[in-house]
């Protein structure tokens, strides 16, 4: 098939390496690693959900940390309507394209970013900022994300800190 769907894609060992340095939860302060994450993204959407997410939920985050990339990424016009980049980006070919100019691109490019780290342990309602065989890592890639997520979890849903 040779697509990252099924695990081999042109990038695969790359974008394995890339990918276990993401956050699992939001955008970073490297805008590199942004594009990164938005390309995986998308990526998922369409593969996932046919892409019915790409209007609502990621053409606002495309147009921030794919456009400034335009001259670099050439596989798909972004500068084209809305609805005419969403069906680019359906288009199972091209979004392989995309996808293997994201990893291209970004694989030789600084992608360091402060990670922020918490451990929940959800039956039991607990965080912990050290790892516990009984917890499990979320990492973020910013400390808005992070604060709001704990505060989240205090303050709506009862954890605690231990």
């Amino acid at each position: 098939m040779n697509n990252y769907w099924s695990k081999d894609g042109k990038y695969q060992e790359e974008l394995i390496n890339i990918y276990s340095l993401m956050p699992k939860i939001g955008y970073t302060n490297n805008k590199y690693f942004d594009l990164f994450i938005l390309a995986t993204k998308v990526y998922s959407d369409v593969y996932n959900n046919g892409g019915c997410n790409l209007k609502d939920i990621h053409l606002d985050k495309i147009k921030e940390h794919v456009k400034p990339f335009v001259n670099d990424l050439k596989s798909i016009n972004f500068n084209v309507s809305d609805n005419t980049l969403i069906k680019y980006l359906k288009n199972k070919e091209r979004l392989e394209l995309f996808f293997d100019e994201v990893i291209e691109f970004v694989k030789d490019k600084d992608l360091q970013y402060t990670k922020y780290v918490v451990y929940q342990n959800y039956e039991c309602s607990l965080l912990s900022n050290e790892w516990n065989n009984d917890f499990s890592e979320v990492s973020f890639g910013n400390k808005e994300d992070y604060d709001e997520w704990v505060n989240h979890r205090i303050n709506s849903w009862d954890f605690k800190f231990v």
